[in-house]
């Protein structure tokens, strides 16, 4: 009976208003959280788009780069570029 007691006690809210205000800040607070993260999300996106972009020119320039090496009578490298 005196553990229960005590038990309840911990659980009795003695400003239901402070608890109320800490909910409101903490709704808030994860609120601005999610909004950050989808931000970063979004950002992390677009770096992805960019980098495979990149990656795909990256393998142009090689392309051309092999054939003009080819041209000028080098080693002949083969090439393959994947549609884009």
């Amino acid at each position: 009976m005196k553990q229960e007691c005590e038990t309840l006690r911990g659980q009795i809210v003695h400003s239901p208003e402070q608890l109320k205000q800490k909910i409101e800040d903490l709704t808030k607070t994860v609120e601005t959280t999610k909004a950050d993260i989808a931000a970063d999300e979004k950002k992390i996106s677009q770096v992805q788009l960019k980098l495979e972009e990149m990656k795909k020119a990256e393998q142009v320039i090689y392309c051309i780069k092999q054939r003009l090496i080819s041209t000028l009578g080098y080693t002949k490298m083969s090439c393959n570029i994947e549609r884009m």
